[in-house]
């Protein structure tokens, strides 16, 4: 199975560029809970992380999604995209 290198960026104008990157490694093996919190409002991320997360066929997580106010119960996770 082995390691995959991830990257996260994001675009923003704000004042540390620093941290508008994020490398890390994932371990391919059978697919880990991820919890993406999100805005009531926000629909859309949802769709467009599970796409991307989906996007290269092997997913190494299985993603659940969960808005900041409906305080709904999640199942434990080690992965958190907030």
């Amino acid at each position: 199975m082995g390691l995959t290198r991830c990257e996260v960026r994001i675009d923003s104008a704000d004042a540390f560029p620093q941290d508008d990157q994020w490398l890390f490694p994932v371990e391919r093996a059978d697919p880990k809970p991820a919890l993406l919190v999100h805005a009531d409002s926000d629909m859309a991320s949802p769709l467009y992380v599970r796409t991307a997360l989906e996007s290269s066929g092997g997913t190494a997580f299985t993603l659940e999604s969960l808005a900041t106010k409906s305080g709904g119960e999640c199942q434990c996770v080690r992965n958190t995209l907030l």
